[in-house]
């Protein structure tokens, strides 16, 4: 959620501003022209309007600020009713839209139109920009700045199913030598380390990486308080097989927010064919999850970026 100025907003509020300005910022020259185009002339020249559209997507972050905002905001709504003239600007101009929403900029508009008009359009859109439009209308609803009505869930907000994710998942798990899942189960100490090792590989090795029931406690255990640990090595198996199970165990999703809060910047550095299925993975969370959110009750700048924020990866990676 923002506060009330959209000074700062909470991790969820600003991974979709972060989304939303991804899509912006692979707009090209065409597109912004196509956006300048549409601002009327008697308000600003054709001269001036293209500087000022520049300057909406490389110094302001998406903001509508002040001054001569009516007149941009004007085109960015009626470029966004437009899916037929020139698609990547009618997306591009509603990833503004609500990034602008998401910050608490000048544009007042509650989009509801929009959503209730265009979802077969959006739905239209390459994946990663699909889900990112409707987290950000999901976003903005949550924190009361547009209406969805009763159709918020008609357009699909996740990049990637999770039939797709598993497969990766799953091979971290079980690429994961002896050592480090030994490692890993000595990270329950109430349990005699080899039992949990044993139980572990049978997971890996007989069930695809899923948990039966009666595996919760153990090597279940073990996985959520090696959640809990930092520097340990059994770090990127443990995680994997937490992914995988969070997909259909709704009482593992916390423990990942946990995860996240803790082990995000170690994460990010792994080498990209072992980091990309885990934040493929969390991302999954984010998107099927409204209350998951990692550093709970911290609020950022808008204009912050770091490595709490989930990374946008290419559909094809």
């Amino acid at each position: 959620m923002g506060n009330g100025n959209g000074s700062a907003v909470g991790f969820r509020s600003l991974q979709s501003i972060h989304d939303l300005r991804h899509v912006a910022a692979f707009a090209n020259r065409t597109v912004r022209q196509r956006i300048a185009a549409g601002v009327s002339p008697s308000a600003l020249s054709t001269l001036r309007s293209p500087v000022v559209v520049d300057q909406l997507f490389d110094v302001d972050g998406c903001r509508l600020g002040s001054g001569e905002t009516p007149a941009l905001h004007k085109a960015l709504l009626l470029t966004a009713t437009l899916p037929g003239e020139d698609f990547e600007a009618f997306l591009t101009a509603t990833a503004i839209l609500l990034a602008d929403r998401l910050q608490n900029g000048a544009g007042d508009d509650d989009l509801y139109w929009h959503w209730d008009a265009f979802q077969e359009s959006y739905a239209d859109a390459p994946d990663t920009v699909r889900a990112a439009i409707a987290q950000g209308y999901l976003a903005s609803e949550a924190d009361g700045r547009v209406v969805l009505g009763e159709h918020r869930y008609d357009l699909n907000p996740v990049t990637r199913r999770p039939e797709v994710l598993l497969p990766a998942l799953y091979t971290l798990a079980a690429v994961a030598s002896d050592e480090d899942l030994y490692a890993l189960a000595s990270a329950d100490p109430r349990t005699e380390q080899l039992t949990v090792f044993t139980a572990l590989k049978q997971v890996i090795d007989l069930q695809d990486g899923i948990l039966t029931s009666d595996q919760f406690e153990i090597p279940g255990r073990a996985l959520r308080h090696a959640s809990d640990q930092t520097g340990f090595a059994g770090l990127v198996p443990a995680t994997a097989l937490l992914l995988m199970n969070a997909f259909q165990d709704h009482d593992l999703v916390p423990v990942l927010e946990r995860t996240w809060t803790l082990h995000h910047s170690a994460i990010q550095s792994l080498p990209k064919r072992m980091a990309r299925p885990l934040l493929a993975g969390f991302r999954h969370l984010y998107e099927t999850h409204a209350d998951w959110s990692p550093f709970a009750g911290q609020l950022y700048p808008i204009a912050h970026s770091s490595d709490i924020l989930l990374p946008v990866i290419p559909i094809d990676s």
